[in-house]
């Protein structure tokens, strides 16, 4: 009797302490997973943070040296490759963009510099179009968004196409 007992004794013992390593085993890879986890939360919410758009007066006020401030302003060169990098994000987000008016003039509020004229045409769902106006919105050149207008789909088709159409006035250098 006392060998047996001492027989389930030890087995015992040596569950309990398969058991322990195995439940130290889990610890530390559920330990292990928890860190990559919240290295990953961290990286997500740093991804998040930056890529949100800086209004154009938190971008001038990060510039150091003054000549920089002329970044912030197109030139009559750069409008064609700005409306192709306009129509370029919309295509990557699932939209269409197009210019429906383009007009240069000499800007009338100023003595120096053009103003540039566009109506741009979005197309899309309503994620593309919330996006490229949250784009447009927050470019980081001087302008003014003057008229905007949505247009949303009809129901009766069962498709999730709205049409908006932004006009846009910026200062040429």
């Amino acid at each position: 009797m006392k060998n047996k007992t001492q027989f389930i004794f030890g087995f015992s013992l040596v569950v309990f302490a398969i058991g322990l390593i195995m439940a130290s085993i889990i610890i530390v890879a559920v330990s292990d997973k928890l860190s990559i986890l919240n290295a990953k939360t961290a990286t997500i919410s740093v991804i998040n943070t930056s890529n949100q758009p800086l209004s154009l007066i938190d971008k001038v006020g990060q510039v150091t040296d003054p000549a920089m401030i002329w970044n912030f302003f197109l030139t009559k060169e750069s409008v064609p490759s700005f409306i192709n990098q306009l129509k370029k994000i919309g295509s990557q987000v699932g939209g269409e963009v197009s210019v429906l008016y383009f007009n240069i003039n000499r800007n009338p509020s100023t003595h120096w510099g053009n103003l540039l004229t566009l109506i741009i045409k979005l197309e899309g769902d309503w994620r593309v179009i919330k996006y490229m106006h949250k784009v447009i919105e927050t470019l980081p050149y001087h302008s003014r968004l003057t008229r905007l207008s949505l247009k949303q789909p009809d129901l009766a088709t069962g498709v999730d196409r709205w049409t908006s159409e932004i006009t846009l006035n910026m200062i040429l250098k």
